[in-house]
């Protein structure tokens, strides 16, 4: 438990809008092929939901920090969540990489606009802001 303030009110939010800010820039990636184009926005929704899902149990332990039964059911959902999205992200990964090997990495970092760049360099390092400050202040 913290004292209360600004940050520790704010920051599981806009870390959140941050995951969501990023992932909406990879969805908006423009792929000339079409299975790859689908694959791409399935990938980031997933992602997008899961982001969303964690961070609002996350969120609920507060609640519930009194009740450790309903705390510790919590805590494996986020958990079965959690494993869940690295399972879609890498047998998604794993697709894309026996599609076309490592010029499909090149090809998708090309598709990315200066815009997208500029969006997910910024939210990232709002994000990382969010995640070390408590440890510098």
């Amino acid at each position: 438990m913290a004292a209360k303030s600004i940050l520790s009110v704010f920051r599981l939010p806009m870390m959140g809008l941050m995951i969501q800010v990023i992932c909406v820039a990879m969805y908006l990636t423009k792929l000339e092929d079409k299975d790859l184009k689908k694959r791409n926005k399935k990938l980031w929704v997933v992602i997008s939901v899961l982001a969303a899902l964690k961070m609002s149990l996350t969120s609920l332990e507060i609640l519930f920090f009194e009740n450790q039964h309903i705390l510790s059911t919590i805590r494996v959902i986020i958990l079965g969540g959690t494993v869940t999205a690295v399972i879609i992200l890498l047998f998604n990964l794993f697709y894309l990489l026996q599609k076309k090997q490592n010029k499909l990495i090149q090809d998708y970092y090309k598709s990315l606009n200066k815009f997208q760049y500029i969006t997910i360099t910024v939210a990232l390092a709002i994000y990382m802001l969010f995640v070390f400050l408590p440890t510098l202040i």
